[in-house]
């Protein structure tokens, strides 16, 4: 039987693979973050993840908190480019989930940490 936490763990590793991750995913799913306007439907969630991963290096995730249908993902992502420079970045990601689809996601980081390393990155 397929529980919060192994559909949870599932989505994670896949993503992280990138591989078949899409599937997890509602087509009504909504998701927020701190930089960006909240995203609609899985179209768009699947366009800003993609994004996301491209500048990932190293995933993982490091506990998750089960509660009926919904989990929270303690997350640490290293981010950027390994010759130029590498951002340690932890998360907190909220994941609900309906018939064993994610339907929304939050995630929560140091924004003012990721807004200054973008900089150092530009220039």
């Amino acid at each position: 039987m397929k529980t919060t936490k192994t559909v949870v763990e599932g989505f994670f590793e896949a993503m992280y693979a990138q591989k078949g991750w899409e599937e997890f995913i509602a087509d009504d799913v909504t998701f927020e973050g701190p930089l960006m306007a909240p995203v609609k439907g899985k179209e768009a969630f699947i366009e800003v993840t993609k994004q996301f991963l491209q500048n990932q290096n190293e995933a993982k995730v490091r506990n998750i908190i089960v509660q009926e249908d919904s989990a929270c993902v303690m997350t640490n992502y290293k981010m950027g480019h390994p010759a130029m420079a590498i951002l340690d970045l932890d998360a907190c990601e909220i994941v609900q989930l309906k018939d064993g689809k994610v339907t929304s996601m939050e995630i929560y980081f140091d924004s003012q940490k990721l807004t200054e390393f973008m900089a150092k990155m530009k220039h």
